[in-house]
């Protein structure tokens, strides 16, 4: 699998596609296009191991300004 930057990754979520950040945390994070017209265009999904399902809503600044650090991938849903 092909790791890519912040950058990619915008482009990858406004293009509709999902992708997983690369994370040694023991949860999953998927990032995707709200399929809402209002409110905050990125779901963050946070999957942990145990626990509720977290679901968070960014800005594209605020997904660039969090996670600029992070390598990403896409993510195919099953």
């Amino acid at each position: 699998m092909d790791k890519f930057g912040i950058k990619k990754a915008i482009q990858e979520i406004a293009e509709g596609n999902v992708v997983k950040m690369d994370s040694t945390d023991f949860k999953l994070h998927l990032f995707y296009k709200s399929k809402v017209k209002y409110g905050k265009p990125i779901i963050h999904a946070i999957r942990k191991n145990i626990g509720k399902p977290i679901d968070l809503h960014l800005t594209f600044d605020e997904f660039k300004e969090k996670f600029s650090e992070y390598k990403f991938y896409n993510y195919e849903l099953n």
